[in-house]
């Protein structure tokens, strides 16, 4: 992936992290209680595409923040 797309990608994260910030994320606090981790399994009914995967390692590589 591209260095440019790969530093857009980071800006709109740390824009997306500060903003929750403070009193967190109102869905995710209304939602799951604190110190509780939750799963989740996709279930695909055809084959398809997945996009974002260049950006998913990035973040997985790149993200101590959270």
């Amino acid at each position: 992936m591209e260095s440019k797309v790969l530093k857009s990608a980071e800006v709109l994260f740390d824009l997306a992290y500060a903003e929750d910030i403070g009193d967190g994320d109102i869905t995710t606090n209304n939602l799951i209680p604190p110190n509780e981790n939750k799963t989740a399994i996709l279930v695909a009914k055809e084959e398809g595409v997945i996009a974002g995967l260049p950006l998913l390692k990035w973040f997985s590589e790149n993200s101590t923040q959270i």
